[in-house]
């Protein structure tokens, strides 16, 4: 019999009453607004005058980029609130890590996505140009202190977090539970890594090595997750982080046809990389993994890495190790995943790639032991919120329960329902025949007589119908049936 339990625990945490407020120092890269008429105007050069014009950058790709080879970055999306706007910034990276595009990396970046903005041939010197334009304005790094849980409230008293709060908040927790080093477990330990989330994602992600279990004499493939989120609650003026815990399980089974990883049809798939050394030459080492996508490409009929390609941002840059074949990933998934030398490479698998003989969850006192491994990395301003408790009493009757009528009542509402039934099909009877409305309701003249035709296909059936129409009607009898 299983156990019951009194207090149910709540993976979620608040600022203490009259705690310090919990900040972070970053070093921050304001969104470039000098740049942004240039870019627009290379984007518009060309086009067909009826065809509605740019009207803002097309960073989307950009930031995915920066987000996959520089996995230290939080890229942030540009706030639709001018006065959001004035105090975020595009780019953060923590003060305390290596600077994660240093030198001149940022403005090959650069390069890259304006060529990839306009790549035909004849705006190739467009693209040069507005590169030197660029160039001549660059945006400057700047040292700021973030709060990272302080925020305004709405005028019902609920915390409103500010857009940048939902990704530097979980992303700062993050950081701390990754210095708690490996989670000890009685089967070995997990080693966490962190992944890098994009603007609309929100949140942060930590994700353990790969790991194998054998399901009736085959392998397969997990790791654990541990996702962060900020959230409000109505009428409490303080956000609150929460901890989540999972199972993400990876790609192996090769499709008995093709021999290789069946993936979903006009879907991306997300594949986890950790490289081994930096993408980018002169920048720093990153114990991040990047995410990068798999697509199928119209043009090769094949299945390539989403935004790379001949034409392409990632097409254009140097890297100091190319991402993984597609075929090779597809054909041979299991000689890229676990560990081993150079890049590690993990396709994310999902329902339409079949079954997999690893469960979607973790049991309950597998979440909680790792919840409580985690909160060791809580800054001591803030608490879990209180437990909750069973309630002893109530019922789960509504307060306005209808009441049940007596038999006799139901009897008696039976009979004056057949008896309406009757009379709207004498009157209908009564008025098919030529009579006036008001002579039918009136039930003057003869009786009035319903003839149906039933169509039947078996005795028991024709009885059953018969004995329905009697019941419906309030008849006495068998109807005469045969």
């Amino acid at each position: 019999m299983a156990a019951k339990y009194r207090d149910t625990s709540r993976a979620a945490y608040l600022l203490k009453p009259d705690a310090t407020p919990w900040t972070a120092r970053y070093r921050a890269l304001p969104f470039p607004e000098q740049w942004h008429s240039s870019i627009l105007e290379l984007c518009n050069l060309g086009r067909d005058p009826e065809a509605d014009p740019y009207r803002t950058a097309p960073v989307a790709r950009f930031n995915g980029v920066l987000q996959s080879l520089a996995p230290e970055l939080i890229v942030r999306g540009r706030p639709r609130d001018p006065l959001q706007q004035a105090e975020d910034f595009w780019l953060y990276a923590p003060h305390d890590v290596p600077h994660p595009l240093p030198g001149d990396t940022l403005d090959r970046l650069n390069g890259s996505w304006l060529q990839d903005i306009r790549a035909e041939p004849e705006h190739y010197r467009a693209a040069l140009d507005t590169h030197t334009a660029l160039r001549a304005c660059p945006p400057q790094w700047q040292d700021v202190t973030v709060d990272l849980l302080g925020c305004p409230t709405t005028d019902g008293g609920t915390a409103a977090p500010r857009d940048r709060q939902y990704q530097l908040a979980t992303d700062a927790l993050a950081r701390r539970i990754l210095a708690l080093g490996p989670y000890e477990h009685s089967a070995g330990s997990l080693h966490f890594r962190a992944v890098p989330r994009g603007p609309r994602q929100q949140g942060a992600e930590l994700l353990s090595q790969p790991l194998s279990h054998v399901v009736k004499g085959r392998e397969w493939w997990f790791s654990i997750v541990i996702n962060i989120s900020l959230h409000s609650v109505p009428l409490d003026p303080r956000p609150r982080l929460h901890l989540h815990t999972g199972v993400r399980r990876w790609a192996t089974r090769l499709d008995a046809k093709t021999q290789r990883l069946r993936l979903p049809y006009g879907r991306d798939t997300s594949v986890y990389l950790l490289p081994g050394i930096p993408w980018l030459p002169g920048t720093p080492t990153s114990d991040r993994y990047a995410v990068a996508r798999l697509t199928w490409d119209r043009g090769t009929q094949g299945y390539a890495w989403k935004n790379n390609g001949p034409a392409q941002i990632l097409g254009r840059l140097a890297l100091n190790r190319p991402f993984p074949d597609p075929d090779s990933l597809l054909t041979e998934p299991e000689e890229w995943i676990g560990d081993g030398e150079g890049t590690r490479a993990s396709v994310v698998h999902s329902t339409h790639m079949g079954a997999h003989g690893i469960g979607t969850g973790l049991m309950s006192h597998q979440r909680s032991q790792i919840v409580e491994w985690a909160e060791r990395a809580l800054p001591e301003q803030m608490r879990r919120v209180p437990s909750l408790s069973r309630a002893s009493a109530g019922s789960s009757a509504p307060a306005n329960a209808r009441p049940k009528p007596k038999a006799t009542e139901k009897a008696a509402e039976a009979e004056r329902e057949a008896l309406a039934r009757r009379t709207a099909l004498a009157v209908a009877a009564r008025i098919n025949e030529g009579q006036d409305l008001s002579e039918a309701v009136e039930g003057s003249g003869d009786v009035a007589v319903v003839e149906a035709r039933l169509l039947w296909q078996s005795p028991s059936f024709r009885d059953a119908a018969i004995e329905a129409v009697a019941d419906v009607l309030g008849l006495d009898g068998d109807g005469g049936r045969p």
